[in-house]
């Protein structure tokens, strides 16, 4: 440091500590003023050498940083942060692995750039240390960048807030993108309370407890919310961590798009609103063209989980164009699920305005898509055109739900599928109403191919083409069964049993009024019915088409309109003079000969007579 420099004068140098080690910069020498020791220099004579900032970016080794991947940086570094802070410049991370052992802190910045070319941070502390703290700032950009954590997880009970290779709080306009980000601690990158945040194209990898990439993780007593984000066109694989994506908290216009995460323990996409957080939640969220493969549960979660895209509280929210595969593994009940939080591969739980349409669903553990609690506000919620195989229990799982439309979807089961292609079902306090379900193929494996349970409102079934080609028959396997609903519609459907036949087309069971028309059933081995309806008030059938001879289409069926009445009676067959029975009804025989008749006939309350003599 020479003393004869004066103020006002210009030097360059060669080098930080040594001629030609990138450290070369421009100062201008001014009178004794505050000097940092890493940017600006404090010389002999008591004047100062002021560093010059050349097309508004410092790059660190103008601070001293030694990239040697031996020397640790923390202080210098946070001393260049400090300066891009309070001077709005951009930061160049030339070329190195460069140590740290604590936080790097950039705070009350605004328009700041920090990149990397082929620089490489390294995390070397094993506490509970972020590698990059964002606070409190306004316009950032971080890319290019390498971020290495230490390779050693923090406890469980840790919280989520340590251990990211990324930590930005309380911020707007952020921009993370191009980045490695990898053996973390804990996470990869998190966004706490901050709005107009873009997380584009990060490689994350490996890291060791929680998420690799997330947005709020807010608490009751944050009221921030989230606006404008979007996490688009990343890698996720850490299959150590619990979630690839994780977005808790509340507000609004989230996009997740374009990205590929794989391999974690709990979730592939997680979006939810935690219940403390009273009426706040997500709106305005759309998930799309993702793929979302091997996903596993594990004990981290207070539930069992394992799904791909798992949606909480949200309205008006898009999934499309998705790819879930290989998810649900690992879940200890697969034969009897606990249903606490549904197990699909996509799962939407309790929210409105839902869309989910042209995904791809392969190989889950218990069902494709699920839809429970969903109500609606002023649109309804439709499940549409996606393509579901391989599941292990339900193609698509409905539990109180309104105003839902499932349309259009392709649903192949596996020979070991436990239940429904669509199963449609109720809560005791919350009955699912209003759904519709048309123009699906369902194909093989299931033991239903549409089954609906205790339903209110309308539930029409309408156009839907079911077949069942390789499943092994048993007794219990049916088309699409109807139980306990109101007002059903079944309608134009075609229920085709293959090689291993079904056992009945179509039953309707204790419903009322239900309408049964112009369905045609094919392959079907009961020898008693292709159509079975008991236990109902009200029905109404037509049209309807069973190609088969020697075997009735019907089951038993109500004729007359009021079933308290006198004057409603049955139609049934058999092969036996029935026991119980009201005045007209009739039974027709199934096992006619010469010298039997054709059936019987009730002429008094449980008193049948043979009719129709056959012929010797």
């Amino acid at each position: 440091k020479l003393a004869s420099l004066t103020a006002g004068q210009f030097v360059e140098t060669g080098g930080y500590y040594t001629k030609g080690d990138a450290g070369q910069a421009k100062y201008l020498i001014v009178a004794a003023q505050a000097a940092d020791g890493y940017g600006d220099h404090e010389l002999s004579n008591g004047t100062v050498a002021v560093l010059q900032v050349e097309n508004n970016k410092v790059d660190i080794k103008h601070f001293g940083a030694n990239g040697n991947g031996v020397y640790v940086n923390t202080l210098l570094l946070n001393a260049v942060l400090t300066y891009a802070a309070t001077n709005s410049v951009d930061v160049l991370f030339s070329e190195g692995t460069y140590n740290v052992d604590s936080t790097l802190l950039l705070d009350s910045a605004i328009n700041v750039k920090i990149t990397g070319s082929a620089a490489t941070l390294h995390q070397v502390g094993i506490d509970e240390t972020n590698t990059l703290h964002i606070k409190d700032s306004d316009t950032i950009t971080v890319s290019g960048l390498i971020f290495r954590g230490t390779g050693v997880a923090l406890p469980e009970a840790t919280t989520g807030f340590a251990g990211q290779g990324i930590y930005v709080q309380d911020c707007t306009n952020i921009r993370i993108t191009d980045n490695e980000i990898y053996n973390q601690a804990s996470s990869g990158v998190l966004c706490y309370q901050c709005s107009n945040v873009w997380i584009d194209s990060n490689y994350l990898h490996d890291n060791l407890r929680l998420w690799d990439i997330a947005l709020g993780y807010a608490s009751p007593a944050d009221n921030t919310p989230l606006e404008n984000c979007w996490i688009t066109n990343n890698r996720c694989y850490s299959p150590l961590g619990a979630w690839g994506i994780h977005i808790q908290g509340y507000g609004s216009k989230v996009t997740v798009t374009g990205n590929h995460t794989r391999g974690h323990n709990d979730y592939g996409i997680l979006c939810y609103r935690r219940d403390d957080f009273g009426t706040r939640q997500w709106e305005d969220v759309v998930i799309s063209n993702n793929i979302v493969e091997d996903v596993s549960d594990s004990s981290f979660s207070t539930y069992f989980a394992g799904m791909g895209i798992y949606i909480q509280t949200v309205t008006n929210v898009s999934i499309t164009g998705n790819i879930v595969r290989k998810v649900l593994q690992n879940r200890s009940d697969q034969s009897s699920p606990n249903r606490t939080l549904p197990p699909g591969a996509i799962s939407i739980n309790g929210a409105t305005e839902v869309t989910c349409t042209g995904n791809v669903i392969e190989d889950s553990g218990i069902d494709g898509i699920d839809v429970v609690n969903v109500g609606t506000s002023t649109k309804g919620n439709t499940v549409a055109n996606n393509s579901i195989s391989n599941c292990y229990v339900n193609g698509v799982y409905v539990n109180a739900t309104q105003k839902l439309t499932v349309t259009g979807n392709t649903i192949d089961g596996t020979a070991a599928s436990l239940f429904g292609g669509i199963t449609i079902s109720s809560h005791a306090t919350n009955p699912t109403n209003d759904i519709i379900i048309s123009n699906n193929l369902i194909t093989q494996g299931f033991y239903f191919g549409i089954a609906v349970s205790e339903g209110t409102g309308t539930a029409c079934n309408t156009n839907n083409s079911v077949h069942q080609t390789v499943i092994a028959h048993t007794v219990s396997r049916y088309g699409i069964i109807c139980s306990s609903v109101d007002d059903a519609i079944i309608s134009n459907n075609m229920v085709k049993g293959g090689t291993l036949q079904l056992y009945r087309g179509i039953a309707v069971v204790n419903s009322d009024q239900p309408l049964v028309c112009n369905n045609a059933i094919y392959g079907i081995s009961d020898i008693f019915y292709a159509l079975y309806m008991t236990g109902n008030t009200g029905q109404n059938l037509y049209g309807n088409l069973n190609p088969r001879q020697g075997a009735p289409m019907f089951g038993p069926h109500a004729v007359g309109n009021d079933p308290s009445s006198d004057t409603q009676f049955l139609i049934s067959y058999g092969t036996t003079i029935p026991t119980v029975g009201s005045l007209g009804s009739i039974r027709w025989n199934l096992s006619p000969a010469a010298g039997g008749t054709v059936g019987w006939v009730c002429v008094a309350a449980n008193t049948w007579k043979p009719f129709g003599a056959i012929d010797v």
